[in-house]
């Protein structure tokens, strides 16, 4: 049996008291695993051994 997944491209975070702390990240998959989670404040870049994440490594994205 095949079983179809959708995997969401992008997650947004809505605060209505709290505007300026909204967010919008956008996720980057090889297949079914997570390789990038992108926003607009960090970079979080995953690393795999098989299936399992053995790394992650979160970068500051400089705003201009």
């Amino acid at each position: 049996m095949n079983l179809l997944v959708v995997l969401p491209k992008t997650i947004t975070v809505t605060y209505n008291d709290l505007p300026e702390d909204n967010t919008n990240s956008t996720i980057t998959y090889d297949g079914n695993k997570i390789i990038i989670i992108d926003n607009t404040t960090t970079k979080t870049k995953f690393t795999y051994n098989g299936n399992v994440i053995v790394k992650q490594e979160v970068f500051n994205v400089d705003i201009q």
